[in-house]
Parts: structure tokens; sequence; C-alpha cells
């Protein structure tokens, strides 16, 4: 706080005055890096360290409740808070008592550089009066220049360039003064660069010149200075990516106008085949898609895997890009490499204007992708349902199924879209269409649990008991996965309670297999085979419990169930409750009887 008086009493009474805090500052620094040139005068008188950085350790001589705010970093001295905080008078009266002017803290950083970096004019000027390293770079390989131009310290920068400041040196990465100057939009700085023979097309490591990053960042008035001065317009950035790509992605217009009007290459594109117009229509930059336009763009070039400019502006539902495509001559039915097509984009996104235009201009409506889904299914399986709509009124093929036989009423079965479901039985869905394995909307609705759907279908006279081409039916999957209001919904509606798949299992099974309590017992109220047995003897009281549900093997017992059938093979329901260790299980067991040996070899169990 620069308390004179009480700094003079600590000293006179032998206060130890190169003490540090447990961060590493001494007193000695904090009166510094504050400026407080009265107290470090003293503590110069009195012998202080001036170089010293600290070790740790507090004393009443030092405030640890200082609010310092440079960061912390090892090595951190006196003169370096005094520079980056630009005290002048502390910084001089430092240098006229032999501090280390060129000392580095971590990862290289000098005081000459935090000057530089915060613009102190004075303190780099005495720095350099007193035979400062002007070029001295840190672990990254930057230097004060460096940091002074991309800070835009005009004056700092004249003055290090007078003093031999290597103007066109190169950062680890590649970065040079230059380019961080155009990055930062500093025009006086870029202008006083090149006036100095700056490299105005030095390039970053991965290819990006300072013209590109101008570009990137809309810096116009640099933007035109470097072209003025002759940077090349069309240098690429390693994957192809050129200032005016990046211009267009960015919807500089003006920027984009000015590098027209210096021959920049419109149809430029990408190592992909994106160009500059397919990146403003993706981002839907209306002005400058109508200026490359009318500057002869190629409104059809498409990336490397076939998708056009058109397909990505419906795709992000920019209405007016493609309006002013379609007025252009561009392709409305122009397939990607998998077949699919800007219609696609507009209605897989619910875009309903989008759909409604592209319609108007003669878009094939029921176009199928290389896998067989239609616009329709698409937008089914987002749930557009106005979409849907607009799309049958218009003769879409509601039952067009994809290559492996799923149709659009399935996938709204399958996400349990009611009202969707309501509107393609209204037009003539084919509710039975089943996937080329068998499974139908409604197993597949039967599965997710959609009960409100399930209803709907039921209403509609499905058939309750289609299979799977393995057998499996809808009472089956809705048993296994819990849905014991589908299940229950089911079984009102004729539902065949013990229809076996082709290895037999039966709903009671599937139930017990992931310990559906309420399931089961609703199944065996309803009339379940509780002794129902797969093809390899299998059965529900088996894999109760193999799986250790306590409470479902009681239910069982209860009803019925055969404690001692076993497995083809021979192993019992005790054996297999044994060796996984289900104590509970093997206790009910035996106070039922139920048989230990195994008709095959002897297995030690827990309980043994």
């Amino acid at each position: 706080y620069g308390h004179l008086d009480v700094v003079k009493i600590l000293i006179d009474n032998d206060a130890n005055i190169n003490a540090a805090s447990k961060e590493g500052f001494t007193p000695f620094c904090v009166a510094c890096q504050n400026g407080h040139y009265e107290v470090v005068k003293i503590l110069i008188e009195n012998n202080v360290d001036i170089n010293a950085a600290g070790k740790g350790g507090s004393t009443p001589f030092f405030d640890n409740n200082i609010n310092v705010n440079a960061p912390i970093n090892g090595g951190f001295t006196p003169f370096y808070g005094a520079c980056i905080n630009g005290h002048y008078e502390v910084v001089k009266l430092l240098i006229d008592n032999n501090a280390n002017i060129n000392a580095t803290i971590n990862k290289g950083f000098t005081p000459f550089y935090s000057a530089c970096q915060n613009g102190y004019y004075e303190v780099v000027k005495l720095l350099i009066d007193n035979n400062v390293n002007i070029n001295l770079t840190n672990d990254d390989g930057v230097t004060p220049f460096y940091i002074a131009c991309h800070n835009g310290h005009y004056e700092v920068v004249k003055l290090l360039i007078k003093n031999n400041a290597k103007i066109n040196v190169a950062n680890n990465e590649g970065f040079t003064p230059f380019f961080y100057a155009c990055q930062s939009g500093h025009y006086e700085v870029v202008k006083l660069l090149i006036d100095n023979n700056a490299d105005i097309n030095g390039a970053r490591n991965d290819g990006i010149t300072p013209l590109y990053i101008a570009c990137q960042n809309g810096h116009y008035e640099v933007i035109k200075l470097l072209i003025v001065n002759n940077a090349s317009i069309n240098a690429a950035k390693n994957n192809e990516v050129t200032p005016f790509f990046v211009a267009c992605q960015n919807g500089q217009y003006a920027v984009v106008k000015l590098l027209i009007d210096n021959n920049a290459n419109i149809n430029a594109a990408r190592n992909d085949g994106i160009t500059p117009l397919y990146v403003a229509c993706e981002n839907g930059h209306y002005e400058v898609v109508k200026l490359l336009i009318d500057n002869n763009a190629d409104v059809n070039a498409a990336r490397n895997d076939g998708i056009t400019p058109l397909y990505f502006a419906c795709k992000k539902g920019h209405y007016e890009v493609v309006k002013l495509l379609i007025k252009n001559n561009a392709k409305i039915n122009v397939a990607n490499n998998d077949g699919i097509k800007p219609f696609f984009g507009a209605c897989q996104n619910g875009h309903y204007e989008m759909v409604k235009l592209l319609i108007d201009n003669k878009a094939n409506i029921n176009a199928a992708s290389n896998e067989g889904f239609t616009p329709l299914y698409d937008a089914c399986v987002n749930g557009h349902y106005e979409v849907v709509k607009l799309l049958m009124d218009n003769n879409a093929n509601i039952n067009a199924a994809k290559n492996n036989g799923v149709t659009p009423f399935y996938v709204a079965c399958q996400n349990g879209l009611y009202d969707l479901v309501k509107l393609l039985i209204g037009n003539n869905a084919d509710l039975n269409a089943a996937r080329n394995d068998g499974i139908t909307p409604f197993y597949v609705a039967s599965q997710n649990g959609h009960h409100e759907v399930v209803k709907l279908l039921i209403d509609n006279n499905v058939d309750v008991n289609a299979a799977r081409n393995d057998g499996i039916t809808p009472l089956y999957i809705a048993s296994q996965c819990g849905h014991h209001e589908v299940v229950k919904l089911l079984i009102e509606n004729n539902a065949e309670i013990n229809a076996e798949n082709d290895e037999g299992f039966t709903p009671l099974l599937g139930a017990c297999i992931n310990g559906h309590y309420e399931m089961a017992k609703l199944l065996i109220d309803n009339g379940a085979d509780v002794n129902a047995a797969k093809n390899n003897g299998v059965t529900p009281f088996y894999v109760a419990c193999q799986n250790g549900h306590y409470q479902l093997v009681k239910l069982l017992i209860d009803n019925n169930a055969d404690v001692n059938a076993a497995r083809n093979d021979g192993i019992t329901p005790f054996h297999v409750a044994s060796r996984n260790g289900h104590r509970d299980v093997v206790k009910l067991l035996k106070e039922c009887k139920a048989n230990r040996n195994v008709a095959r070899q002897k297995v030690s169990c827990l309980l043994q």
C-alpha cells in the first residue's frame, strides 16, 4: 500500500526485508509492482535483494492480503513487476541499481516483452536505451515486437523498428508480427510494417496468410491495403480454403465484393469440393449468394459426395436463398452420391414453406434414396405433421418402403407419433406392412410401449398376433420389455398368451428373464403356462432362479411351477441358483424340497 512511515518503523525494528510470501513475492517485489517509488528507494538503501524472486514464507513486514493482479510465475522479479505495470520511475531506479533487465520468468517472458505488450512507450524506450535484448523470444518463439504488433501499439512498434527489431521473424507456429497485426485489424500498424518491408504473403505453418486472416475477420480497410500492396488473393491454406472462401462463409459482403473486383477465383473449391457459393448458401447469406450468382458462380457445383448448394440451403431452411437459387436454374432433382435430393433435406427438417416451394417447382415427391427411403419417410421419422399432410395432399406414396421393408407408417408407430399415425391410417397406410424380418408397425409400437398408438392400431383391426420371422409376437416383446399397460391391452384383445417363437420362448419366459414381477403375475392370471419350456428345456422358473428374482420365484412356486424341471442337459433351477450365488432363492428352494441332485458332473455350490 506504500505506507512509507510503517515501512521505516519495520526496518528500524529489524524486519526481514527479503522475506517472501508463500506465493514467492517479496515486499520489494510488491512495492515495485505497485509503483511505490519512495518505498522502493528506502528498501534499496537498506540493501534489499533487487533480483530476488522469493521462495515462500511470510512476515509482519509483508501483507498477505495485498491484491496482486499480475500472474504469479516462477522467477517473477521486482523489475518484472515494475515493467509490466509501467512504473517508469521505479524501473529507472531499479536499472540504476543494477537490476537484471533481461531476466526471464516461466516460459521465457521478459520485462521488456511485458512493457511492449502493454504499450508502455517510455518504459520500452528506457529499456532500449539500457541495451535490452530487443529480439529475445519466449518459449513459443514470440518476440516483444510480435506482441506489440498484435496489440496495435503503433508508437512502440515504430520505436522497435527504429531499433532494429526483426520484422519478419515467425513464432513456432509460423505466425509473424505482420500476420497478427492483420488478424487484429490494426490498420496503421499494418501500413507501418508494409512500409518497412514486411512479408505480405508470409503464411502460417498451416498455409493461412495475412490476407486470409484479415478476410476471415472482416477487416475491410486492412484487406484493401493488402491488395494494393500485391497480397496474393487466391493463396489457399493447406485444405485449399482461400481468403475469398472464408469471407463468403462469414457473410462479409463488402469484403467479398472487394475480392471479386480484384479477380478472386469465385469457384475455387476446397479439397472436398465445397465452393464459396456452397458455404454462403449453407449459412443463409442471401446478399453474398446474390453477389456470387451475379458474378457467374456455378449454382450447381457439388461437393465430392454430390451435395449441392441447393441441398444445404433447403436443409437449413434458408427460404429466400433457395428461391434465388431456383430462379437461377439450380437443379431441384439432382441427387447426391447416396441418392438424396434437396427435397429430402426440406422434408427431413420440417420446412413447410420450403417444401411447398419445391413442390411448386416440380420436385420429385416420390424420389427414393439408394437405401429406398423417400421424402415422406424422412418427414415421418421426425414427426413433421404438416409436411406429411402436404406431401400426401400431393400424392406421395404412403406405403413406399425402404430396402429393408420399413415404411413411413412403421417409423411413425416406432416413435409413438399418435397424431401422425392417425393421419396415415386415414390415408390408407398399410397397417400390417412388415419389415423384411417380419417386424410390423404394431410389433414395434408394442416393443416401445406406445400404449395409445397400440390402442389406435387395435381399433383399426391390426393383427395383434403377427409375429416376426423367428416367431416372436408383440405380446412377447412387450412382456419382455415390461410394458404393463400394453400387455394388458393386448391380452384384452385376444393376444395369444402362450404363443411360442421358433426356440420355444413364451411371453411369460420373456417377462421372467428380466424380472418383471407384475408382468408375470398379469400373464399367469390370464392363463400363461408356468411350465412351458424352451426347446432346450429352460422354463420361466429356471430363468427366475438363474437371475435371482426372489419374488418372481415365489410367485411361480405359488402357481404350481415345477421346481425340479431341468434343462435338457440335466441342470436344475436349484443348481443354477446355487452356482450364481442367489442364497435367498436357494433357501426358498430347499424349503420347497427341490431336488439338489444334478444329472451332470458334480458342481460345488455356495451352500453345500
